[in-house]
C-alpha cells in the first residue's frame, strides 16, 4: 500500500437514519452525528497501577512486582 492508499479508506457515513420515533410510534428518519471518543481517564480502575513514572503511584509497584520466596 502507497501513501495515496490512504486517502482513499475515508468512509462515506450517511447522516440520517431510519430508527423508530417515540413521539410517532413508527420508524422515521433521523440526524445523527459521530463523535470522537475522549481522552482515556488517568483514575479509570485499570489504569492506576500502570503508571510507574509517576511518584504518589510508585508504592504500588512494590507491592506488584514483589516475588515470594518458597
Amino acid at each position: 500500500m502507497g501513501p495515496h492508499r490512504l486517502l482513499l479508506s475515508v468512509v462515506n457515513v450517511p447522516k440520517t437514519r431510519r430508527t423508530f420515533c417515540k413521539k410517532c410510534g413508527k420508524h422515521q428518519p433521523h440526524k445523527v452525528t459521530q463523535y470522537k471518543k475522549g481522552k482515556d481517564s488517568l483514575y479509570a480502575q485499570g489504569k492506576t497501577g500502570i503508571r510507574p513514572s509517576d511518584p504518589v503511584l510508585s508504592f504500588i509497584f512494590c507491592f506488584v512486582m514483589k516475588t515470594i520466596n518458597i
